[in-house]
């Protein structure tokens, strides 16, 4: 039986995720207040994808064959975006070599402008995956060793996050420089905050299937719930001017933007209105749960459609919040659309 609020939740997350990408957006505060929500996208996808596998057996053969799939379909859609790439003049053949292609593929590292960088999510997808039989054990076994796993990534990326860049910013005010990095603990943090989301995902879902009566009694929860999002709202505004100096929209992604307290909170707040909600049968949900199914899909290939937007079609006087909305909503449909197209070639469905 699907989650209804699942489906939609994992529709509203893939928008954001593609309003994130070549975005045609001004320099102000209203671009700067949209893009805001936007970084609680890919925790939703994480936090969803926890509370269905954490609820669930998954053999190790099935896990292998999970990994094996996730791999195989790196390596084809990278193809996929390299050749379409040198067909656009992004790249030039000169510039392809073998230390170029181990960067590419393994490293994910894509200096030449090829739009593949979405893809880390599927370097961070393959660390859970790895991890799964520990973290299966763990819930099996004493579900506090899993809390304990949440919590020590939780503080290997949010605290960390939070002290590094809140200590540097008053660093430099008083002092005139930073602390020092931690180069070391940077470098898995992405892996950090993706174990977290997908733990707590497992466990918030719980908690809401052993509290049914908060349904009952959603409506004293909802203004606090409205609350939270927009001091979520006001933690991502503080946090790009911490990071940039201005309140302003900068065409540049908050650094650790899935770390941020204003992420937290927002993430968790949607998860919690749309657990609240009894969504029916019918043609919107139909939709959401056609994207909801082919999420993956739009995944792969909505970067496409989002680049050569801003190749052949951007103009700087269409730039803002709405006409972002419609040029990622155009892209959504058009990803879907190819989707289904590319599930019809004999071979192909398996690398969706």
């Amino acid at each position: 039986m699907r989650i209804r609020y699942y489906d939609y939740l994992e529709a509203l997350a893939m928008f954001l995720v593609i309003t994130m990408h070549q975005g045609w957006l001004k320099n102000t505060i209203p671009c700067s207040i949209s893009m805001s929500l936007a970084p609680m996208a890919v925790p939703l996808f994480f936090m969803i994808h926890g509370a269905l596998q954490l609820n669930k057996e998954a053999t190790p053969a099935k896990q292998a064959r999970r990994i094996l799939r996730v791999l195989v379909q790196m390596v084809f859609w990278n193809t996929v975006y390299l050749l379409i790439s040198l067909a656009v003049g992004l790249i030039d053949p000169s510039q392809i070599g073998l230390r170029f292609l181990f960067r590419y593929y393994v490293g994910n590292v894509n200096p030449s402008g090829i739009p593949s960088g979405h893809f880390w999510f599927l370097h961070a997808l393959l660390v859970i995956y790895f991890l799964y039989p520990l973290l299966d054990a763990c819930k099996k076994q004493n579900e506090n060793v899993l809390k304990y796993v949440m919590i020590l990534c939780f503080v290997l990326s949010f605290v960390r996050e939070a002290l590094l860049v809140y200590g540097n910013f008053f660093c430099r005010k008083i002092f005139g420089q930073p602390l020092v990095t931690d180069w070391l603990i940077s470098r898995i943090s992405p892996y950090c905050n993706a174990v977290f989301w997908f733990i707590a995902g497992f466990r918030f879902s719980r908690w809401l299937q052993e509290n049914p009566r908060l349904k009952e009694q959603k409506k004293k929860y909802i203004l606090p719930i409205l609350c939270c999002i927009v001091v979520g709202f006001a933690l991502q505004l503080l946090d790009r001017y911490v990071a940039y100096g201005a309140f302003k929209y900068n065409w540049r992604p908050l650094p650790g933007q899935y770390e941020k307290p204003g992420t937290l909170i927002l993430a968790f707040s949607f998860f919690f209105l749309f657990s609240l909600i009894s969504f029916k049968d019918g043609r919107v949900y139909a939709v959401a749960k056609s994207i909801s199914m082919h999420s993956l899909d739009i995944f792969y290939i909505h970067v496409i459609y989002t680049k050569l937007f801003q190749i052949y079609l951007y103009d700087s006087a269409l730039a803002g919040v709405w006409m972002n909305y419609a040029r990622s909503l155009a892209a959504l449909i058009l990803a879907y659309l190819t989707g289904q197209l590319l599930r019809r070639i004999p071979g192909i469905r398996k690398l969706m």
